[in-house]
């Protein structure tokens, strides 16, 4: 019977030992304390592995804590709960020793953890709407669900100063403000996230999140697809480095909500091994941002930068480095199927270097704008405005320098629009050492090139049908080859080109100063119309023009200084004569060099100075030719009537020769340094610096009554020579 009743009390023990273990064990004092004493929980016992949940959650503002004394078997608790009432703050501080949690922890309003030299893990979930601190020497591990700020309203914090923090999502999504307000701050230490998904900011049924990751030393390693701002969110880096080995996304609607998303690096290293940056996802109004304002940011490996996919992206340089090294290259206004994207590129400051393709708007009605004020810009692939569909691009550099070794291409596919503008102190270069570097303007779609100043230097210029170059002031450098089909209109410009030059299409310039190392020639079909400019030539000036309304160079200055070697001018103009109103003048200055003869017919004038042939557009302003430099005047009529320039000034330098071919007569006002005439050859005159070829003409139109210096100087000595001349030859 007692061996009965010991068993029964015995078994009544146990049940209710096991019973109390299976309950929810409570912080009941409202005292600070040690973790161990039972005292201070509801059930009368420290915390353990065997207990449903353990709850630091009453009132008072108190701290618990697990140290090096705490034993073992009060270190493993199912599930954990920090929170406390309005008024009153609780704490949980493990300093020397590691708590484990086998299912979840939730961390409400003003409850707190703090981990100094001890461990914190759980394995199954982890919510943060209080504040979690992990400290120098700590270590936590976290698995499965990771939210800070779950619940709408609610606002968490974790802060990592030290340590070592991995977090497992084991598959699931972590998120930083999911829908409240969450804090993530790394300021030491070593973070790890795998194995899920990151959302911060994110919208949900309970309502809109707004969530911040703030970096400023430490090392966080991120192997996870993210996304920022599904709602509202920050990546801040502004120390330390923050590694991404996966996919990232900046401004990503969902929910109704409008997904804002930036990411800032203003100091520290951003840098992205794998996958795709993007910037702006989904229709409007989701708008991404990147800023970097200081430190590094650097994406490599295999995927690309869009900025502004399917929403709009902004992507702002105002310091420290950008390195876009991923093979997938810079997307601006991306779009995907019939969404179009919007995306911004803007430079003030820094330094960026991207060694892939930069592409300005992709798909559909997509727009990729790009604007540099200063800072440099160094591309090592081709650059594309207008990629495909109907999309609009734009690049403008008005500041700092743009160095492009890859062909720049503007207006590439049919439907779309590129426009390039150079303007205020910007420098654009897109050159590279072979030489081979191309401005396209206009592909198959439609392209212009703007000159406002600045300064705009390429290998190679190719302005097409589909091409438009206009602008007024700023300078371009052209090393090889330009060929224009399309239309070139600029005023106040500076222009230097180094190789041939081919107009087969429309050339306006007024006033604008150019000089032309390589040759230049006009088509036939080309037009050509200069005002008050000045062109330097340092080889030849082809010109088929034979249209006078699409040639005029009234009022323009022809400079040809090649030096060594003969300078080639060819004159498509129509001699018309010199036609007037009055009686022939007494002795101009009219020399024809006709088979072996010499004339010195005399021909009309009008007293008014006024010249009818003079409003022939094949007329110049001024002809000038440099010291020690010759030049040919060629007959571009093969044949027909007789080709002819007319000039209001010729003048030549010291050590010029002027040749004037067969079929062409030159007729000009005034002069200054011609030393005298040779017909046929040099030796026909030493002294001369003028060669009249067979049909060639020199004449000087004279006004009654102020004769030239010329005119003076034939009417004396020299006439007298040339009639010696033609009495020797025999000729009447």
């Amino acid at each position: 019977m007692k061996i009965r009743q010991t068993i029964s009390v015995i078994a009544a023990v146990v049940v209710a030992i096991a019973g109390s273990h299976a309950q929810n064990n409570s912080y009941i004092s409202g005292s600070s304390g040690i973790w161990q004493t039972g005292g201070n929980w509801s059930l009368g016992v420290a915390p353990d592995g065997t207990q449903t949940a353990v709850f630091l959650t009453n009132a008072t503002t108190k701290t618990v804590t697990i140290d090096s004394s705490t034993p073992s078997g009060n270190l493993t608790i199912s599930n954990l709960t920090v929170s406390a009432p309005v008024g009153s703050e609780n704490t949980l501080f493990i300093n020397g020793n590691s708590l484990e949690i086998i299912r979840t922890f939730t961390n409400f309003a003003r409850g707190f953890v703090t981990v100094t030299n001890g461990g914190f893990h759980v394995k199954n979930g982890t919510v943060i709407e209080g504040r979690l601190d992990i400290q120098q020497g700590a270590s936590m591990t976290s698995t499965g669900t990771f939210l800070i700020s779950r619940a709408t309203g609610a606002s968490g914090t974790m802060t990592i100063s030290g340590g070592d923090v991995r977090i497992n999502g084991s598959g699931s999504e972590m998120a930083v403000g999911r829908s409240g307000t969450g804090w993530l701050q790394v300021s030491n230490g070593t973070l790890v996230i795998q194995n899920g998904s990151l959302v911060v900011g994110r919208q949900t049924g309970g309502g809109p999140g707004t969530g911040t990751i703030s970096v400023n030393g430490g090392v966080v390693t991120n192997t996870v697809a993210t996304t920022i701002g599904s709602n509202h969110g920050n990546l801040l880096i502004s120390g330390g480095h923050w590694v991404q080995q996966a996919d990232i996304i900046l401004g990503q609607g969902g929910g109704g909500a409008p997904g804002q998303g930036t990411l800032s690096v203003q100091g520290g290293t951003y840098q992205q091994t794998s996958g795709a940056m993007t910037i702006g996802v989904q229709s409007n109004p989701q708008f991404g941002r990147v800023i970097v304002g200081g430190g590094n940011l650097i994406l490599s490996g295999s995927g690309t930068m869009i900025v502004g996919s399917t929403g709009q992206g902004t992507l702002l340089v105002t310091n420290g480095h950008l390195n876009v090294s991923a093979s997938g290259g810079i997307f601006v206004g991306r779009g995907g199927g019939t969404t179009p994207g919007f995306g911004t590129v803007t430079v003030s400051g820094g330094v960026v270097t991207n060694t892939a393709a930069l592409q300005f708007g992709f798909i559909g009605a997509s727009q990729g704008t790009f604007i540099q004020s200063g800072g440099t810009w160094i591309q090592q692939g081709d650059v594309t405005l207008g990629a495909g569909g109907t999309a609009v691009a734009s690049m403008i550099v008005t500041g700092g320098v743009l160095r492009s070794t890859g062909n720049v291409t503007l207006g590439s596919a049919t439907g779309t629009a590129g426009s390039l503008t150079v303007g205020g102190t910007g420098q654009m270069f897109i050159t590279n050492s072979a030489g081979t570097a191309q401005l396209l303007v206009g592909s198959s779609g439609n392209g212009t090139l703007t000159l406002n100043g600045g300064t705009l230097t390429v290998n190679n210029l190719r302005n097409t049908g589909n091409g438009t170059i206009l602008g007024a002031g700023g300078r371009v450098i052209v090393t090889g080859v330009f060929t224009n089909t399309g239309t070139l209109n600029l005023s106040n410009a500076h222009g230097t080109f180094n190789s041939t030059v081919v107009n087969a299409g429309t050339w306006i310039t007024d006033p604008s100063t150019f000089t032309f190392n390589g040759i230049y020639s006009n088509a036939p079909a080309a037009t050509f119309l200069t005002a008050n400019d000045t062109y330097i030539f340092r080889s030849n000036f082809i010109n088929q023009i034979t249209d006078p309304t699409k040639y005029d160079t009234l009022t323009t200055k022809f400079i040809f200084n090649g030096g060594s070697g003969t300078q080639l001018y060819q004159v498509a103009g129509l001699s018309l004569g010199a036609p007037g109103t009055s009686s022939l003048a007494p002795d101009p200055v009219f020399f024809t060099h006709v088979g072996n003869s010499y004339s010195t017919n005399g021909f009309e004038y009008l007293s008014l100075g006024s010249l009818p042939a003079f409003t022939n557009n094949f007329s110049l302003q001024t002809l000038a030719i440099g010291a020690n430099t010759t030049l040919r005047l060629a007959d571009n009529v093969f044949g027909g009537a007789t080709s002819g320039l007319y000039v209001t000034s010729l003048a030549l330098d010291a050590g010029a020769q002027l040749i004037i071919s067969n079929n062409v007569h030159l007729y000009f006002r005034g002069t200054n340094g011609v030393t005298g005439l040779a017909f046929g050859d040099w030796t026909d005159n030493l002294g001369a610096n003028v060669l009249l070829l067979p049909g060639a003409g020199f004449h000087q139109l004279v006004v009654i009554p102020e004769p030239s210096t010329l005119l003076l100087l034939v009417t004396g000595g020299w006439v007298l020579y040339w009639r010696r001349r033609k009495s020797d030859k025999g000729v009447a």
